[in-house]
């Protein structure tokens, strides 16, 4: 009883004492007092002046307000706002679809020459991952900064997933590994043992230093190594078959419906997905070939990847993930053959154009029909057009007489569907042709 008394009263005394010195703070800034020494340079908002023309520094106090201090200030209060004005002129508020975007394997995919993740790149808003370690001074393998499209690594983790397989009994399979796992994971039993080794050799060298058997020095330098060395050793996770395979089996009838949902799923989703599949620099890419050669699955999720991509044959599983076998590796790129934009389409001659024209005018004739024929782009023929200044067919498929039956029927409520229907043409080319209309 005299125990929770004394306890009760020490906590109100704490809490007396806690609002004493932050009204101690307070009072000590409203008198214009820094709380502690100044610090070099001053600090914001200490380092401009209270008022124009007063000299004096401003104090923050801990209830946020803004007091005259003693101190000079550093800057003059003109000084002060010219150099906000500037600074906040410069300042680009990123956009909202720059902070939101989603990237499906950022800090997930590593670089497979120095293992280090690879950073995502936006030139011109499409995103790269790209390895930085060349602009950043530290040794890579690779003779210089490579990057792979995220595109591609999003493609190629989709064919990953659609290759899986797993057989109709895999629920069995799935018990029998993770039983034979269980039973062969002799790491865990020879962590445990190395760590109860240093702990009682901790114990033995504190008795010894107790009894003065063992100067000051000599055991800060035993006792450093073997914090070392505990630092290094794992913490051993115990888990017994049951709920390993419970876990796993779980992560296999999720992984069955993942891979035709991959496509279609949206980056967060795709974001969540790998998350739940890989641990974090999980994704081993070789930039040179421009391939996935090595996946760091979830301890639950490897025995069913495992078993899903044993039968394709081009995957094989080391240790705690799953290796690209060496046979399927494509070759590496020659980075001395750049890629060579294709050579732009040729320009009409004048005989060109003026067939061009005839042709526009003919009925049935679009655009690209029109280009085809020519040997040239879609594009370079609208062009020529507007040049020329000819009206364009609004619709290929429609007479004259069905165009206003078309706008009559939309007149009268039909929707852009039903009209496209009615006359079998594409709603979009009804749409236009309302556009076109109305304009």
């Amino acid at each position: 009883m005299g125990f929770l008394i004394d306890t009760q009263m020490n906590e109100v005394y704490i809490r007396q004492l806690s609002r004493r010195t932050i009204d101690g703070k307070e009072d000590r800034a409203r008198e214009g007092y820094h709380n502690g020494n100044v610090p070099f340079g001053y600090l914001e908002p200490q380092y401009r002046e209270f008022a124009p023309g007063c000299g004096h520094g401003t104090i923050l106090t801990p209830a946020g307000g803004l007091v005259e201090g003693k101190h000079p200030a550093a800057w003059s209060y003109e000084l002060w706002n010219r150099m906000n004005e500037v600074k906040m002129s410069q300042f680009r508020r990123p956009t909202k679809d720059a902070q939101r975007r989603p990237h499906e394997f950022s800090r997930i995919i590593v670089c497979a020459a120095c293992c280090r993740p690879l950073r995502v790149m936006l030139p011109k808003g499409i995103p790269y991952y790209k390895d930085t370690s060349k602009v950043r001074k530290l040794d890579c393998p690779l003779p210089e900064s490579l990057s792979v499209r995220a595109s591609t690594v999003i493609y190629q983790f989709g064919d990953i997933l659609r290759s899986v397989e797993l057989p109709e009994s895999w629920r069995e399979a799935i018990a029998e590994r993770c039983s034979q796992e269980v039973k062969k994971d002799g790491d865990a039993e020879r962590v445990k043992r190395r760590r109860a080794e240093l702990d009682a050799e901790q114990k033995r060298l504190v008795t010894a230093f107790t009894k003065g058997y063992l100067g000051e020095g000599d055991l800060d330098t035993q006792m450093e190594r073997i914090r070392s060395e505990l630092f290094t050793l794992p913490i051993p996770v115990e888990q017994d078959a049951e709920t390993l395979t419970r876990a796993a089996i779980s992560a296999g009838e999720t992984l069955a419906d993942m891979a035709g949902y991959w496509g279609e799923a949206a980056p967060e989703e795709r974001r969540d997905m790998v998350g739940g599949l890989l641990m974090i620099e999980g994704l081993i890419y070789d930039l040179e070939r421009q391939v996935i050669v090595g996946v760091l699955p979830r301890p639950s999720v490897l025995p069913v990847l495992a078993l899903g991509l044993e039968k394709t044959g081009v995957w094989e599983q080391r240790d705690s993930g799953l290796w690209l076998c060496p046979e399927y590796w494509p070759p590496k790129r020659d980075l001395d053959k750049r890629h060579v934009p294709p050579p732009p389409q040729p320009s009409l001659s004048p005989a060109q154009r003026e067939e061009a024209i005839k042709l526009l005018e003919q009925p049935g004739m679009s655009l690209r029909k029109v280009a085809g024929i020519l040997g040239t782009s879609r594009e370079t023929i609208h062009r020529l057009a507007q040049q020329e200044g000819l009206v364009l067919q609004t619709s290929q498929k429609l007479t004259a007489e069905q165009r206003e039956e078309a706008f009559l029927l939309l007149e009268g409520g039909m929707s852009l569907r039903g009209v496209a229907k009615r006359f079998g043409v594409n709603p979009e080319s009804i749409r236009r042709l309302l556009k076109r209309h109305a304009s």
